[in-house]
């Protein structure tokens, strides 16, 4: 079985983005034998998928041990993944933001896990060269951490982890990659940091990565415009039967143009200093 794990908790419009994001997986199943599941604290807000989806309902006292001590939201995707896999120590996952939603066939996307590879969403730039203000800071932040007692080399790749597919045989990575989170996270408080502790976990394992951003959009470069449209999706779909509701979406993707890059060229301030 091929797994695919979505979590949706805290706000109405985090599960709204969820709900068309795990149609849109139904929708470009094909014959691919796969489960999807959707840990949420508002299980209510799924009930239209009820039997097409499992739900795990996730309480008020589990989303805090999530998130940590530190409250860094972004903890939770490793540490939903540990509890998964664990559960499912066989079968391959992939874990997708629930501001994404699939374009075509999701078979393409676990056609790329292997056990020596796994799958992120998209290449984003080298770790060490990269000239962006964001990650000028966020080296001078890493330069002062360490993990294990040990520097941290910074000759990797940052990945967007929008997408985290791992087979079986990295499963042990996500031991690491919840470490790496808890033990840097508080010498850096950057929000990169989850997305940074994955690429580098898996590249110095030894991990090839593909990318799987043709199949599947992941919108954090706009927010505002692609919710719109996944309400207006979904609000069209109303009350069709789920299927004619799956075919529409087939027919009629959303399809908005990706309107900015990832950040600021640093100016001299912020190469000298780290600003």
């Amino acid at each position: 079985m091929h797994r695919l794990l979505y979590v949706a908790y805290g706000r109405d419009d985090v599960r709204t983005q969820a709900r068309y994001a795990a149609m849109t997986a139904l929708a470009h199943a094909g014959a691919l034998p796969l489960a999807i599941h959707v840990v949420t604290d508002g299980p209510e807000a799924f009930a239209s998928l009820e039997g097409r989806v499992e739900l795990l309902p996730a309480s008020p006292a589990q989303v805090a041990g999530w998130l940590g001590p530190e409250r860094f939201n972004l903890r939770v995707k490793p540490a939903v993944v540990r509890e998964f896999v664990r559960r499912y120590p066989s079968d391959p996952v992939l874990l997708a933001d629930a501001d994404t939603f699939f374009v075509d066939d999701v078979a393409r996307a676990f056609d790329r896990i292997r056990p020596g590879a796994a799958v992120l969403w998209e290449r984003e730039y080298p770790v060490a060269t990269s000239d962006t203000a964001l990650m000028y800071r966020f080296r001078r932040k890493l330069g002062r951490a360490r993990f294990r007692g040990g520097r941290i080399d910074l000759g990797v790749d940052m990945w967007n982890s929008g997408a985290v597919g791992l087979d079986p045989a990295q499963f042990a990575l996500v031991d690491d990659w919840l470490a790496f989170v808890d033990e840097v996270y508080p010498r850096t408080r950057r929000w990169i940091l989850e997305q940074f502790a994955i690429s580098w976990v898996l590249q110095r394992a030894g991990v090839a990565i593909s990318p799987c951003e043709d199949v599947l959009v992941h919108y954090w470069f706009d927010k505002p415009g692609h919710s719109a449209a996944v309400s207006a999706a979904l609000e069209r779909a109303g009350g069709a039967p789920l299927d004619d509701a799956l075919a529409a979406i087939r027919a009629h993707p959303i399809d908005l143009p990706r309107t900015r890059g990832y950040g600021e060229k640093a100016n001299f301030f912020q190469r000298v200093f780290g600003w």
